[in-house]
């Protein structure tokens, strides 16, 4: 027994050596939304407020197995906050970590047995596997707390397909029905995990119609027609969805407009699916000299041409079809969707890459060089991963230290004052620290749910260290923010895009601000922006303007009310 699953205990062994030390970690990014929600009410019921009416039109989510992990993490290892040390000792966070990791050790399991149903070999199982449990999108699914629905809901599509394959090849209409009842069950929970699991009936199909082109087997028309009842619970599913969030909007309308956008996605997933590295010597030189659109389309052009080719030479072998279909119909939702590209949009179709690079390198003619291919290409990825999981280990401490910083220098905020956030650490790499629900942090820091907090800007950096912004107030209430930039370093203004023009006054009067970009770098990012404070609105307030200077997360400014 154990001599023939050895293969698959390797995996699972090198996955948790990869992925071990991601249950230390702090929080970062979204994680915010939840802990601020269970800080200022200490209710765990609170949480899932986030997806009720509180949320309006297509940012209301239905996710409810996505906050379980803070739940079960605020239940087990409590929450603690600044000041307090054992918020720096973070002994608490393997409970919120947990699940993810779970989750991923799970998948890698069902990878390898689906690989294995298809191939029909151990070997080829276990190197599909382990791809998949190694590769670099897996550090934002595994590492960040947030994103433990990815995970989630393919765990429980796996198991759908499984469940599937069980009930499609059993001769016994028992244990047939009882098969199907429990995949329809799996595909269920795999909505509650995620919206993206509606792709999942496109993929049964997909699943029929290959066990039948590799599989001898008597056609059942009731099987045929099985397909049916996956769809029966997208409608249920979307009428609960309807019940519970009655204000949700569907922009189906977007899923057929801006379509250079959806190409620029695309690319953006084939390239870190195919080839997981940053290039950033590369994005460089496209960006300085404008070219970034003409190598997409280059890159599109070539990507095409290679499939249409592998089609054309592998005509009899339905397996580089299936898996080339499988990443295709996993990344529809993703590519044609309003979703912000991520790479945990990557971790389901995950499983078609990793079935059809084992199957494409077994055509090698010289069979001698299938293992030293592939295990360049695995040692690559876990050189890969592991960089990618330091960055959220990086990102992790910089929010633990800055929050902590700031409840040293501030230990209270006065009620009714308004907090404006400058030149925080945001983004790492693609890695959230403090950005992304900015303002959930200080909630949280404070625990004062209706404290008006708003994020004028925050920095992005690389890994050598916090890139510092200089601030410089005019007077009370107009200062500029100005720094060196570079390809991943720049200031990141709230409502700025790449069609806003230098010296254009936007306006946020809810929040009681205004701003004007004075200056962009050659990849028109900013460099340098003013801020205007709207003096009447805050004139009887306190305001505490908050940014991060000589290495802390600091007041820069407060100004305290007139009379």
């Amino acid at each position: 027994m154990l001599k023939r699953n050895i293969a698959i205990i390797l995996v699972l062994l090198v996955t948790l050596f990869i992925y071990f030390p991601s249950l230390s970690y702090h929080f970062v990014g979204d994680d915010y939304v939840p802990l601020a929600k269970i800080a200022t009410s200490g209710n765990l019921s609170q949480v899932f407020a986030f997806y009720y009416p509180s949320m309006q039109g297509a940012s209301c989510y239905f996710r409810p197995l996505q906050w379980v992990p803070y739940m079960l993490g605020y239940t087990m290892g409590g929450l603690p906050l600044p000041p307090d040390s054992a918020w720096r000792a973070g002994h608490f966070l393997i409970f919120y970590h947990m699940m993810s990791l779970v989750f991923h050790l799970a998948n890698v399991l069902l990878v390898y047995l689906i690989a294995v149903f298809i191939f029909k070999s151990a070997v080829s199982g276990a190197l599909s596997a382990l791809i998949f449990a190694v590769h670099p999108v897996n550090s934002e699914v595994v590492c960040w707390v947030t994103a433990v629905g990815d995970p989630a809901f393919t765990f429980f599509s796996f198991l759908t397909l499984v469940l599937f394959a069980r009930f499609y090849l059993s001769e016994s209409k028992a244990c047939a029905a009882l098969y199907y009842l429990a995949s329809l069950s799996s595909f269920m929970l795999a909505l509650l995990s995620k919206e993206a699991a509606l792709c999942l009936p496109f993929l049964i199909i997909l699943a029929a119609i290959f066990i039948h082109s590799t599989r001898e087997i008597p056609i059942d028309k009731k099987k045929l027609l099985s397909w049916t009842g996956y769809f029966i619970i997208v409608a249920l599913y979307f009428l609960l969805r309807r019940a519970l969030l009655p204000q949700a909007t569907s922009p189906w309308w977007e899923l057929i407009v801006k379509s250079p956008d959806k190409i620029f996605k695309l690319s953006y997933y084939l390239k870190d699916l195919v080839l997981p590295s940053d290039l950033a010597f590369l994005k460089s030189f496209l960006y300085y000299h404008h070219l970034m659109p003409l190598a997409i389309i280059a890159a599109l052009i070539c990507g095409g041409l290679f499939v249409y080719f592998i089609i054309r030479r592998a005509r009899k072998s339905p397996l580089l079809a299936f898996s080339l279909l499988w990443v295709m119909i996993g990344l529809a939702l993703p590519t044609l969707g309003i979703f912000a590209v991520a790479r945990r949009h990557l971790y389901f179709p995950l499983l078609g890459y990793s079935i059809f690079l084992v199957a494409l390198v077994s055509f090698l003619k010289k069979k001698y060089l299938v293992i030293p291919i592939l295990s360049l290409v695995i040692a690559f990825e876990i050189g890969t991963s592991l960089e990618r999981n330091n960055l959220y280990k990086f990102s992790g401490e910089i929010v633990r230290d800055g929050l902590f910083e700031l409840k040293a220098e501030l230990p209270q905020i006065s009620p009714g004052s308004y907090v404006y956030l400058v030149g925080l650490p945001g983004i790492i790499r693609n890695t959230p620290a403090f950005w992304a629900m900015t303002e959930e942090k200080i909630n949280f820091l404070y625990k004062d749910k209706n404290l008006p907090v708003f994020c004028l800007s925050t920095v992005t950096f690389t890994e050598k260290g916090v890139k510092e912004s200089e601030v410089s107030f005019l007077d009370d209430f107009t200062f500029t923010q100005s720094m060196q930039t570079g390809l991943d370093e720049a200031i990141r203004v709230v409502g700025e895009d790449n069609q806003t023009a230098v010296s254009q006054w936007v306006m946020d009067k809810t929040a009681g601000y205004q701003f004007k970009i004075l200056q962009k770098d050659t990849m028109g990012e900013v460099a340098k922006v003013i801020f205007k404070l709207d003096r009447q609105l805050l004139a009887a307030k306190q305001v505490y303007i908050i940014g991060f200077k000589d290495g802390r997360v600091k007041p820069l400014r407060v100004i305290k009310p007139k009379g």
